[in-house]
């Protein structure tokens, strides 16, 4: 996926962990859920503040700069997408007005995370290190044996 523009309601949809989430999303969105809506200037990222049951809001984002979509939010919740990040994009396919914003540092500090993992798995040179014996298990099995 190379960007934002990407976002339907059917992405939005298959992207849902269950119909729950699928349906408090789009409660967030029709009522205006977010504060603030940014997109960067490649709109390879989409983020906002959102409005919850804490008492700051949340930080949502929808990440399109890998192969994959990369959803992250402040909320507690352990879904992924959790609700915000889908009331994110919904907001993104209503056509409301996403103000063009510098990416967050901590989410390009993620990025970079990403992009060295990717080119250490690539790296043909990467050599394992042998794994180290383990004396006591070896000296367990060797009196076993006796």
């Amino acid at each position: 996926m190379a960007d934002a523009k990407s976002i339907t309601e059917e992405f939005i949809s298959s992207s849902a962990v269950n119909s729950s989430a699928l349906a408090n999303a789009k409660k967030i969105s029709k009522s205006g859920g977010f504060r603030t809506l940014y997109k960067s200037k490649d709109e390879t990222l989409i983020f906002g503040d959102c409005y919850g049951s804490g008492s700051k809001p949340y930080n949502a984002s929808v990440d399109f700069s890998g192969e994959t979509a990369v959803f992250r939010c402040s909320c507690p919740s352990r879904q992924i997408p959790c609700k915000h990040c889908l009331a994110l994009m919904c907001d993104w396919a209503a056509k409301k007005e996403f103000t063009v914003a510098e990416i967050p540092e901590d989410i390009t500090r993620k990025r970079e995370k990403i992009e060295k993992r990717a080119e250490k798995a690539a790296s043909p040179d990467k050599e394992k290190a042998a794994p180290k014996p383990n004396k006591s298990a070896a000296a367990k099995k060797l009196k076993k044996q006796r």
